[in-house]
């Protein structure tokens, strides 16, 4: 009698996708942990038990002098919902800089904690990790040189200068980074904002009426540091007559109720390109829309009372400025 054969197994090797497949399962997971996947789990985990868990952090200041003596101020609240929890169990980790943290003991009612932080000797910069649970903010505050910056240098105009424009422009150098304020007789005027390059120029926000003024700065540095007040240039300003037509002004209408709309229309020379007109403090661009040399705008009134007068800074084609002040006036009642 024949033996019966037994079939042979053939040993197949396994479909290319299958090894692809583990491959990538095999790098994911490899990914996910050193991916700090471990944290991800912990944290949702977290999340699901205590969703309603929130912590609000609220820095001061996020600049402090470099002096040993300054100290900003960090707020904490620990809130389940609209309900304020006690801050024994929030922690604090200085990662970055030298301080000393204080806290105050009770902290006010509306806080879970309140902390001082404490400023060094020299400029750097302090990182400081606050955390509950799985929640965590990080607060980063800057030191800087408490040293007032040098006084910037105005350029141009030079003392005593004859000016034929009533807003010149004022060059000079100033702190890198910083803003520079110019003062014109003894007033805040213009500020002029300075990035990587110390030198600065600008317009002067405000124009200035005919006749004699001086013009100081002061730098500022990104810290907020200030300087003493520069050196004090003397100018002149003699700008050539108003070329508008002031028998023809046009204000409608004339009286108007408080904080009611009105038009003014000023007829000009065809020199004038622009026209700024200041009622109450408020600057407002004027239009030619129709290319008449007739500028015209819509104008709030004041919300008080009164006669208020009407001033218009005008703009020339060849570039210079004629301040026109109290030119006209306008009732509210």
């Amino acid at each position: 009698m024949a033996k019966k054969s037994t079939p042979k197994k053939i040993k197949t090797n396994p479909p290319i996708f299958q090894i692809v497949v583990v491959l990538l399962l095999s790098a994911g997971i490899t990914y996910f942990i050193y991916a700090d996947g471990t944290s991800f789990i912990t944290n949702a985990w977290f999340g699901f038990t205590t969703p309603n868990t929130r912590l609000e952090i609220d820095p001061k200041t996020s600049f402090l002098p470099a002096d040993n003596l300054s100290q900003a101020t960090i707020n904490i609240k620990l809130l389940d919902g609209d309900t304020l929890l006690d801050g024994d169990n929030i922690v604090l980790a200085i990662l970055e800089g030298q301080t000393n943290l204080t806290k105050s003991d009770p902290p006010p009612a509306n806080l879970s904690k309140q902390i001082f932080v404490r400023a060094p000797e020299t400029p750097q910069t302090i990182e400081l990790k606050i955390s509950y649970l799985h929640l965590f903010e990080i607060v980063r505050i800057e030191t800087y040189d408490p040293t007032p910056p040098q006084s910037p240098k105005i350029t141009a105009p030079t003392n005593g200068t004859l000016l034929s424009t009533a807003t010149p422009v004022i060059s000079g150098e100033g702190h890198k980074n910083g803003q520079v304020e110019i003062y014109t007789d003894g007033s805040l005027n213009t500020i002029i904002d300075i990035g990587d390059k110390v030198q600065f120029s600008a317009k002067l926000a405000k124009p200035l009426r005919n006749g004699k003024h001086t013009i100081s700065s002061k730098s500022i540095t990104s810290y907020g540091a200030i300087s003493n007040l520069s050196e004090t240039i003397n100018i002149e300003v003699q700008t050539p007559d108003p070329e508008i037509d002031l028998d023809n002004l046009k204000i409608t209408p004339n009286p108007v109720k408080s904080l009611a709309s009105f038009w003014i229309f000023v007829p000009a020379s065809s020199q004038i390109t622009s026209i700024d007109l200041t009622l109450d403090g408020t600057k407002t661009t004027l239009q030619d829309s129709n290319q008449s040399s007739i500028f015209s705008g819509v104008i709030q009134a004041p919300k008080n009372p009164g006669i208020y007068r009407i001033s218009l800074d005008l703009g020339t084609a060849n570039g210079e400025s004629v301040f026109a002040e109290k030119v006209a006036s306008v009732e509210v009642n």
